[in-house]
């Protein structure tokens, strides 16, 4: 009996590891930045992410946002709406066009934009998802400008850039 328990307690410890580790999850900012090699501009919770944002999206007159995880767009209205009041209170922006673009990218009409914004939600088991949307937008040679994380865990934040 106290071996099958063993066992059983090994096992379940094992598929928990295997678990975590095939998680390709982006939980953190700083992780689009080393797993994909894309600024980060940071998340709704980080003070600086304002001025992230209007360094890098500096004499845009528009911006194509691409949410990566297009069945959850409703829930990122806040960070849609963070990144447009951060762009009309800090920058000399006279205009930004928000589109929420699905799969089917219209890669001609992102291409006319100043900046190209990916916008991911933060624990969401995205991580192919944006492996397959930054190949595909590379393919179209459109150049993201940054990665916003939107619905991220505070006390995650809190505790890991403490």
């Amino acid at each position: 009996i106290v071996v099958g328990i063993l066992l059983g307690f090994v096992t379940g410890l094992i598929g928990v590891c295997i678990y975590i580790i095939s998680d390709s999850s982006v939980y953190l900012p700083n992780v689009m930045e080393k797993r994909y090699q894309i600024k980060a501009l940071g998340c709704v919770s980080f003070s600086e992410s304002k001025n992230n944002i209007c360094y890098t999206m500096k004499g845009c007159k528009n911006a194509a946002l691409l949410w990566v995880d297009y069945e959850r767009v409703e829930e990122s209205e806040e960070a849609a709406g963070f990144i447009e009041n951060a762009l009309k209170e800090s920058c000399e922006v006279s205009l930004v066009k928000q589109e929420v673009l699905a799969t089917d990218f219209d890669f001609d009409a992102i291409r006319k934009k100043d900046a190209v914004v990916l916008m991911v939600a933060a624990g969401n088991k995205n991580g192919k998802k944006i492996e397959r949307i930054i190949e595909q937008l590379k393919r179209q040679d459109i150049n993201i400008s940054g990665a916003f994380l939107y619905n991220e865990d505070k006390k995650l934040m809190k505790h890991y850039y403490r």
